[in-house]
């Protein structure tokens, strides 16, 4: 699961990419947040997984991919090779999503986009 790469291209920027302010910042990295949100406190899944440039009071939404638009390309495979039922492949799916490591990946894929826009160098 934690290495299952996910469809970057549902990410939605809300800067410019490669962005000349961001992606210039030698420290892009420690300034970067990644966090989960929920619509409502006791909602049991997050609706979307966001990522914002926080430096002093300054904090900017960058990107974010919201949990209905979150695609796993190896279990869209298995799921239309009939290899896992509907519920199984939701179950998988959302797991992937609310995985740590999708954190980090969704992190890597915004600060490149960023600093190199893109381009796969």
């Amino acid at each position: 699961i934690a290495s299952m790469p996910f469809r970057v291209e549902r990410i939605v920027y809300y800067v410019p990419i490669p962005n000349p302010t961001y992606g210039k910042d030698p420290h892009l990295e420690e300034h970067m947040t990644v966090e989960y949100v929920k619509k409502q406190t006791f909602d049991a899944s997050p609706f979307a997984l966001q990522v914002y440039y926080q430096q002093g009071s300054e904090r900017k939404l960058l990107a974010e991919v919201l949990s209905h638009r979150f695609d796993v390309p190896y279990l869209d495979t298995l799921y239309g090779e009939n290899l896992l039922s509907y519920k199984e492949y939701e179950y998988l799916r959302l797991y992937k999503y609310n995985h740590p490591s999708t954190k980090e990946l969704l992190r890597e894929e915004v600060k490149r986009k960023l600093t190199k826009g893109n381009s796969k160098t």
